[in-house]
């Protein structure tokens, strides 16, 4: 803990150094997003298909698509 407050680190948090443990964390994490959005995609997909012609993909992703409250 010595060595650690020496080093400006903080003893109340464990240290991640396992890179594999890392790695895998990582994963999970964009799964999870993932996942999130897939499920979500029959609400906001049909938007963006008749949209995206028109409109740069820019702007289709900043605008407030129909039937959504303020961002």
């Amino acid at each position: 803990m010595a060595e650690e407050r020496a080093s400006g680190g903080d003893p109340s948090r464990p240290v991640l150094a396992d890179r594999t443990m890392l790695s895998r964390l990582r994963l999970a994490r964009r799964d999870v997003f993932l996942e999130r959005l897939n499920r979500g995609a029959g609400d906001w997909a049909p938007d963006v298909r008749r949209l995206r012609p028109e409109m740069p993909r820019q702007d289709v992703v900043n605008s407030r698509l129909p039937g959504r409250g303020p961002r």
